[in-house]
């Protein structure tokens, strides 16, 4: 999967995708490595904020976890949810 990234740069979701099996692979350090990524690549989907934030939180990286998820609830793009409270 990272030599389909390395083929296909451009293409954002593979970004996604290898980030998706790393953290099905429980490498979450990978994982969390690979969101970034996909965070910078494609800035404007805030799922990939929140993804990240889960993969810092696993890979023990808390700090970072914390700040994925500010940058993912303070996206004006963030799903609304209404029944969750804060």
């Amino acid at each position: 999967m990272r030599k389909l990234v390395e083929l296909v740069p451009a293409d954002s979701s593979v970004l996604g995708a290898l980030a998706e099996t790393e953290m099905n692979a429980r490498r979450f350090t990978d994982a969390a490595r690979d969101y970034q990524d996909f965070v910078r690549a494609d800035p404007g989907n805030v799922s990939a904020s929140n993804l990240l934030g889960y993969a810092q939180a696993f890979a023990g990286d808390l700090d970072g976890a914390r700040k994925a998820f500010e940058a993912y609830d303070a996206s004006p793009a963030r799903p609304s949810t209404p029944w969750i409270r804060w």
